[in-house]
């Protein structure tokens, strides 16, 4: 399924808080593949030819260097092949159904360090052929896909403002940034730049987010929907993460996570998507256990105005990630399995359970990625490369949708087995079919 494909737009992003970016390894070798028959099965990647042959592929690495050593991705040449049983040759123009997925056609051009596959049979999981093969039943992929969204700037444009303070002015004086800038000059607050001389206030009620916090008789949130929904056509109020945020919510509303700094109740925010849903934009609502407002005072990780990347990291493992791999366990001890999809190598199918993250704050992004960080650059939380390096949530696959709108060269990554990235591919894509 195309979980996020071009998705995300704003946060309330996180505040003073400094990150350690990973050092960009150098850019991979470019392999040139020349145009073969390739089969995609459950346990190995193979490409029968006379001048390249790949068992296993496990040495393809995608790179993690920056974009512009990246070929653009190729129009779609691959044919999907008859759905054939584990094994089974290739045949063409055969329309004998089977269980399992192949690909026949590899892109036969000059691609940087990896094969990137077209097309993957989507896996949404059929009880009857598993029965009737005697393997394990295969749950429905939107069944157990698991989206988790940002809200700000992410899925909707936000009205609302950060304050920052002079210091030594006894808050006295101070100035309103809007959010889409504050995704980029939260890092910068009281250190470098044009806001060197201010610094946050955490009062609720009149300092720097309060714009964000429930106030007697008032709802942030909902009075920002409104007003966008008022004043702003869709296309303009409506973020690169809506229409996943949307779909997700049509097939399987269970799955869908709201991530965000915002200070607001989980009450008060549901109540801003009844608005939207009264008004026809969306068909359903996430559970209310769901809506995981870091910024609010009950949040079990609440993050006042100190480090909300590392409450979304928190929030992320403890609510996410773990509950998703514990899924993954009952549904083995039922005699089930999760759905069959591309693994995080990008090397072979698994079953896996899909879960993905949003965010327009790259900050918020390399907190997920690479742990959070204090003043000094020690490690304050571990990021989740290290953890899935470790060994965590092994029946889990991580996606971080990157919905920067000022960063063209943003990319959607996925976590691999050691820890290491790789650009998400039209392959994973199919694999895992948008309702």
């Amino acid at each position: 399924m195309r979980l996020f494909v071009g998705i995300l737009v704003l946060s309330l992003p996180a505040r003073a808080i400094e990150f350690k970016e990973a050092a960009k390894p150098a850019a991979q070798p470019v392999i040139a593949i020349p145009t073969s028959p390739i089969a995609l099965t459950p346990g190995a990647l193979s490409v029968q030819t006379p001048e390249l042959s790949l068992p296993a592929a496990a040495n393809l690495e995608v790179p993690t260097a920056p974009t512009e050593n990246l070929a653009p991705l190729p129009a779609p040449l691959a044919q999907i092949s008859p759905i054939l049983a584990p094994g089974e040759p290739v045949r063409e123009n055969s329309s004998e159904p089977s269980a399992n997925a192949t690909l026949t056609q590899a892109v036969g051009q000059q691609i940087p360090g990896a094969v990137l596959f077209d097309h993957a049979k989507p896996a949404t999981g059929d009880a009857s052929a598993d029965a009737t093969s005697g393997a394990p039943e295969t749950a429905r992929y939107t069944d157990v896909m698991v989206g988790v969204f940002d809200a700000d700037d992410n899925l909707w444009l936000n009205a609302n403002g950060v304050w920052v303070f002079r210091k030594g002015t006894d808050h006295k004086e101070k100035l309103r940034i809007p959010s889409e800038e504050f995704a980029h000059a939260r890092q910068t607050v009281g250190k470098s730049g044009k806001y060197a001389d201010y610094e946050y206030w955490s009062d609720q009620a009149q300092g720097s987010f309060w714009e964000f916090y429930d106030q007697p008789g008032r709802n942030p949130l909902l009075d920002n929907l409104k007003k966008m929904v008022a004043v702003h056509s869709p296309a303009q109020w409506q973020g690169k993460s809506w229409q996943a945020f949307v779909s997700m919510l049509r097939a399987n509303p269970e799955g869908v996570h709201i991530l965000t700094a915002s200070g607001v109740s989980r009450k008060n925010f549901l109540v801003g998507l009844q608005f939207l849903k009264d008004q026809g934009f969306i068909d359903r609502l996430p559970p209310e256990e769901n809506i995981q407002c870091v910024g609010n005072p009950q949040h079990p990780f609440y993050a006042s105005t100190d480090s909300p990347s590392k409450a979304k990291l928190l929030t992320m493992k403890r609510l996410v990630l773990d509950r998703a791999q514990l899924k993954a366990q009952q549904l083995k001890a039922a005699g089930k399995r999760a759905p069959l999809i591309l693994g995080p190598n990008g090397d072979k199918l698994e079953h896996l359970m899909p879960v993905g993250f949003s965010d327009d704050d790259p900050g918020n992004i390399a907190a997920m990625r690479d742990g959070t960080f204090d003043a000094s650059g020690k490690l304050v939380e571990k990021g989740l490369a290290a953890e899935i390096a470790g060994g965590a949530w092994p029946d889990v696959k991580v996606t971080l949708f990157d919905s920067d709108p000022e960063d063209p060269k943003a990319v959607n990554v996925v976590i691999k087995r050691d820890g290491t990235l790789r650009q998400r591919t039209p392959a994973d894509d199919a694999s895992e079919k948008a309702p």
